[in-house]
């Protein structure tokens, strides 16, 4: 698993994002699951189970670039994680919390 950037500038902004990152996602307890395979650079970001991302709705954020490039991941992963609080999901029919093989959501 290898991060390509474009610049030295890109380099440094997300080696100054990278930490801020890991340290508020652990503080709200999301996971970061990194993908940088080839032509398919992600970061995806997993609320705790039975919790959501509640500005958005969302148990999890992909964010990707379509390309072979890690530029921008890092901090927009940053501002998707200061924006949006992680909060308790209230939806008794929720397929992510409730699935149907009692696993108890993901």
């Amino acid at each position: 698993m290898s991060a390509y950037y474009t610049s030295t500038t890109e380099r440094a902004i997300a080696a100054t994002a990278r930490p801020k990152v890991r340290k508020l996602a652990a503080s709200l307890d999301v996971t970061i699951e990194e993908r940088f395979d080839g032509a398919w650079h992600e970061l995806i970001l997993t609320a705790p189970a039975g919790r959501l991302f509640a500005d958005e709705g969302l148990h999890e954020f992909v964010i990707a670039n379509a390309g072979p490039t890690t530029d921008g991941l890092w901090s927009r992963a940053l501002s998707r994680l200061s924006a949006s609080p992680v909060e308790p999901c209230t939806d008794e029919a929720c397929e992510w919390c409730h699935s149907d093989d009692d696993e108890g959501g993901r």
